[in-house]
């Protein structure tokens, strides 16, 4: 896998940021008007980032061959093309869905029912992710 100097600068910048932002102590406030100690606040921060790497199979389907070819380009995190065996693997990230629906759960839990005014913000949200949708031909 090639190195990336331009991969490695960006994610060194942003966790520069990261620190900027805990020490200035903007995420404390953020975790505070959630209900949450800034402890507890960093750890599902924490738990949220490491838990992105990590990906729970749940199903596979069978896939025809991509008749488009794969990108050419490489990036820090990317990892050699893979030989296609007629299946998609469906799965779940830790980070970005588990660790993220059990807080939404939690603060859901501990807060009134939503109103129908949360209907526009889903509507909103959801359109654009519906439109631009599209199977990651990786």
């Amino acid at each position: 896998m090639p190195f990336s100097p331009l991969y490695l600068l960006a994610l060194i910048l942003l966790f520069g940021f990261l620190l900027a932002f805990i020490q200035v102590g903007l995420l404390a406030i953020a975790f505070e008007k959630l209900g949450l100690s800034p402890h507890s606040g960093l750890l599902l921060l924490f738990s949220a980032l490491f838990g992105s790497l990590v990906n729970l199979p749940v199903a596979r389907v069978r896939a025809e061959e991509p008749t488009t070819p794969p990108p050419a380009w490489t990036g820090l995190l990317r990892g050699p093309q893979l030989r296609f065996e007629g299946t998609t693997l469906i799965a779940v990230n830790v980070g970005g869905c588990i660790i993220c629906c059990g807080i939404h759960r939690c603060l859901c839990s501990r807060s009134r029912p939503p109103s129908l005014s949360s209907v526009p913000c889903v509507i909103t949200s959801a359109a654009p992710s519906r439109a631009w949708a599209s199977p990651c031909r990786c």
